[in-house]
Parts: structure tokens; C-alpha cells; sequence
């Protein structure tokens, strides 16, 4: 049987490209969650008794499949630029099989363990570890679209509910089938969740696509039981004070509701740097509280410098905490 140019069969490089496209199968728009195991699955047999090498080859079809199901949205954004940033998350799908391959031979029982363990230390490694981060597209990611399947995770932690995954697919791949089974068992989490306390506020959030464009938008806003307005990052390519002096605008709002209102501006000039990408907050009676400047700023992108500050906001019954989009992937942010 011939080889292809990166060293695997084809039948590998079949069976490769259907579980990369299995993988992101699972993530939106199709989101159907349950795809996301059976590709695990998949990679892991295809990796069981191949040398650190062929694992590697297969690893890398799998992840170059599986970044293009998913980072497409990247060439809108970065155009050409963004195939070797597809490369790149296919490298750590690349770097996660060659340490498969490297446990091949060993007991089943320390197999399972450190495949689980190099699957989470690429996550980590690639969602944490330095600027040109990916933290996306992990199981956890996935199964987010079932609750209940996600529900350990309070416990666990992301991390801890992949190395789970990976460990259960491991275990019924390398070891008896029947340890597939443990996937019914992450569920069980969300029967063990407190029971919570039936909401008592409601956030009106609005999204826009338009440079500037809510202002189009706050005349048609219901004004009736809304607690906190939440507009998008970059609401006004303004500092917030000069945000302030529309109308309509969001100090008005904020006072016609007697609610906060979080909105997106800059300090300094947009686009030149340095600036602050900046959340500002509201308060009720139209003035301004603060700003929370993004403390993760999009790599590759004019996005501003990282925030030197985590202020959070005092509102009526409790303090308001603000995150900024690539913030929301930092565990440390949403921590402060």
C-alpha cells in the first residue's frame, strides 16, 4: 500500500481526516456534541501501535483536518495569514500523538494515565501557556452544548473534565471496550449541583455588527424589568466619556432604566497603540463608574495593550465582575 507525502497509508490518512472531521463535527454551527468522543476514539485506535513517528504523521492529518473544521472563521479575519496558524493547531495534534506513540508497549493501566495527562498538558499548552493562544475547541467545549455533561466540571475544573474524557476513551481503546461505558457516568455530575435560587434579575444584552451601530439599536430597546444593559466589545471606537455625551447613548439609557449599562470604548486612539480596549460601567444615575481594560488582548491583532488593572464594579446587591472576550478564556481573569 503507498504511502501519502507525510508518511502514513491511506487508509490512516482516511481514517485520519474522517475522525478530524468527526472532531469538528461536534462544535458550532452543527454541534452535534456526541461526535466529539467517537473522534477521540478514532485517533486513539489509529495511534495504538504505531511508532512515535507514524503517530506523529497521523496526528498531524487529524489536527490540520480538525483545525479547518473548526478556525475556518480565521480566514475571514486574518486571510491567507491564517494557514499557518491552522498548521499550528494541527502541530499540537502533531506533538499530542508522537507522546502516544512514545507509550506504545507499555502497560495498559500507565498507557491510559499518560494519554490522558499529555492530552490535557496540550491543552494547557496551547490554551495558557504563551501568546498565540487556542484555547478553544476542547472536549469540555463540546459537550457544552449538553449541561449535564459538563456539570463535573465544577468540581474538575476544564482541565480536570478533559483529562476524564481522554481517559475513558483511552481506557476502552487500549484496554476493554466496556470502558466506554464510564461516558454515561458524566452526567452524574449535574445530580449533584446545589440547587440554586430562582433568578430575580434580567441582563438585556445586545449585539451589534456595526461600527458604532448601537445607537441604532437603544430607541427600539425594551425599558420595562431590565436590570443591567450589556452592550459589545467596541461599542464606541471612543473613549468612554465622549460615549457619555451621545443621545442616545448609554448614560441616558441608564438612567431611563435606573440600571447599569456596560459598554465597549477605548482609551487613547483606537487602532494606534498603545490604547486600552475597555468595558465601561454605568451606573443608574448615568455616571460613569470605571473601566475594565481587556487584560488579554487578540494576538496578531491591533487590539490593544494588556490591562494593568481588574476593578470590579459595586451595583445594588452585589458587585459587578467584567471580562472582555479573549478574557473569558483565561481561568486567571475570571478568578480576579
Amino acid at each position: 500500500m503507498t504511502a501519502l507525502p507525510l508518511g502514513v497509508t491511506p487508509r490512516q490518512g482516511t481514517l485520519a481526516i474522517l475522525g478530524g472531521l468527526l472532531g469538528a463535527a461536534a462544535f458550532w454551527p452543527l454541534s452535534l456534541w456526541p461526535l466529539l468522543p467517537v473522534s477521540i476514539v478514532l485517533l486513539l485506535w489509529l495511534l495504538r501501535d504505531q511508532d512515535a513517528q507514524t503517530a506523529r504523521n497521523i496526528g498531524l492529518v487529524y489536527g490540520l483536518t480538525f483545525a479547518a473544521g473548526t478556525m475556518y472563521w480565521m480566514f475571514w479575519i486574518f486571510g491567507v495569514f491564517a494557514v499557518p496558524l491552522l498548521a499550528l493547531m494541527a502541530g499540537y495534534f502533531g506533538l499530542l500523538a508522537t507522546l502516544i506513540g512514545l507509550t506504545q508497549g507499555w502497560a495498559v493501566p500507565a498507557r491510559v494515565a499518560l494519554v490522558a495527562l499529555f492530552a490535557v498538558a496540550i491543552e494547557w499548552l496551547r490554551g495558557d501557556a504563551w501568546y498565540l493562544r487556542f484555547p478553544w475547541y476542547t472536549p469540555p467545549h463540546a459537550l457544552a452544548a449538553a449541561p449535564p455533561c459538563i456539570a463535573a466540571a465544577r468540581w474538575l475544573g476544564t482541565y480536570g473534565l478533559s483529562f476524564l474524557v481522554w481517559l475513558f476513551a483511552a481506557a476502552g481503546t487500549f484496554g476493554r471496550p466496556y470502558w466506554f461505558l464510564a461516558f454515561l457516568l458524566l452526567p452524574l455530575g449535574w445530580f449533584l449541583l446545589p440547587l440554586g435560587d430562582p433568578a430575580d434579575r434580567q441582563v438585556l444584552l445586545v449585539q451589534t455588527e456595526q461600527p458604532e451601530g448601537v445607537e441604532q439599536l437603544i430607541p427600539r430597546l425594551p425599558t420595562e424589568n431590565v436590570d443591567l444593559v450589556v452592550f459589545p466589545e467596541l461599542s464606541y471606537l471612543c473613549s468612554p466619556k465622549i460615549a457619555l455625551q451621545s443621545r442616545p447613548g448609554p448614560a441616558q439609557l441608564a438612567q431611563t432604566l435606573s440600571a447599569p449599562v456596560v459598554f465597549g470604548a477605548v482609551e487613547g486612539t483606537c487602532g494606534q497603540m498603545p490604547f486600552y480596549n475597555v468595558a465601561a460601567v454605568v451606573g443608574p444615575d448615568g455616571t460613569l463608574q470605571g473601566t475594565f481594560p481587556k487584560q488579554r488582548p487578540v494576538p496578531l491583532l491591533a487590539d490593544g495593550v494588556p490591562g494593568d488593572r481588574q476593578p470590579v464594579f459595586p451595583v445594588a446587591d452585589g458587585v459587578l465582575g467584567v471580562a472582555i472576550c479573549y478574557d473569558f478564556d483565561a481561568p486567571a481573569v475570571a478568578g480576579a
